[in-house]
């Protein structure tokens, strides 16, 4: 069952890099990777079993950074007993293709505005 969460407010928020026996946790390609535990309000969905408590294996290093109060958006799954949180999916294509259109503009400005500043007494002939 997936439950869409939107600027949900995190209260707890701890992540580990390790096993309990200290070993690293890695993946079968030899990544490392961390276990984040993230605590929200059980009233966040609509479900009796659900005790506000989720986790996530982060890969890229994107809760490194999360704090209590920082706000959530994404997923909630679950899965068995297990309740999973999953950031939402970015399309990527269409992303590069924003930016390159904002870099684009951005450019325009910038080269306009070089030319309004430049007078002729800025010119050396």
């Amino acid at each position: 069952m997936e439950y869409p969460i939107k600027d949900i407010k995190i209260e707890r928020v701890t992540s580990f890099s390790t096993k309990r026996d200290g070993t690293p946790l890695v993946t079968q390609a030899g990544k490392p990777y961390k276990k984040v535990l993230i605590d929200v309000s059980s009233s966040v969905i609509d479900e009796i079993s659900f005790n506000g408590k989720l986790s996530m294996l982060d890969f890229d290093g994107v809760a490194d950074n999360w704090r209590e109060g920082d706000l959530l958006t994404g997923k909630i799954i679950k899965d068995g007993d297990w309740w999973n949180f999953e950031l939402p999916k970015v399309d990527y294509k269409s992303r590069i293709a924003e930016l390159e259109a904002e870099n684009s503009e951005l450019r325009k400005k910038l080269i306009e505005s070089e030319r309004q500043s430049i007078s002729d007494d800025d010119l050396p002939f």
